[in-house]
């Protein structure tokens, strides 16, 4: 596979979830890149979030770039 980010080769592997206390330290959201530009009082409180991953999955596939030092992965979202 071609990595998306500098055009070379990837190799196929997983991302592996360690589960390390409760279901929060399991979890994995993803959020509008507008989340994260909010300031202030409740900046940290971000809304139309996506869940990725939560305790039930543990891995996922996933593919490392030696190149550019980055893992892609495509994640299905619960529900």
């Amino acid at each position: 596979m071609i990595c998306p980010i500098c055009g070379g080769s990837i190799e196929q592997g997983r991302i592996e979830m360690m589960i390390l206390g409760g279901d929060a330290s399991a979890i994995i959201n993803w959020y509008p890149e507008a989340e994260f530009q909010k300031t202030g009082v409740g900046s940290s409180f971000k809304k139309n979030g996506k869940t990725v991953r939560d305790a039930c999955t543990r891995q996922t596939e996933a593919w490392y770039c030696a190149q550019c030092r980055k893992v892609c992965a495509i994640m299905d979202v619960k529900g």
